[in-house]
């Protein structure tokens, strides 16, 4: 695994709207637009949120989701492009 450092200060709101922006819109991490912080940081903290405890509870990131009610994406990337790929 490849280690990175941050030279820049990027603030943790930023980095949750690009965890929003991949699980909404499907993408891989690497093709988060120039505007978001660095896939591979965005990709590490959604990791850390991601995990769950041993003691069964949701991770930190789908308590967070379901007390803002999200839904998830509006369709998911397979039915959207199922009419492209054939079957």
């Amino acid at each position: 695994m490849k280690t990175f450092s941050i030279s820049e200060k990027v603030e943790l709101y930023e980095i949750f709207c690009a965890v929003l922006y991949v699980l909404k819109s499907g993408y891989q991490w690497r093709m988060l637009p120039k505007g978001f912080p660095k896939w591979q940081l965005v990709y590490y903290y959604w990791r850390i949120w991601s995990k769950t405890n041993d003691e069964g509870k949701p991770s930190l990131l789908e308590q967070l989701l379901k007390k803002t009610g999200w839904r998830g994406p509006k369709e998911p990337w397979t039915q959207c492009h199922s009419k492209y790929v054939d079957s």
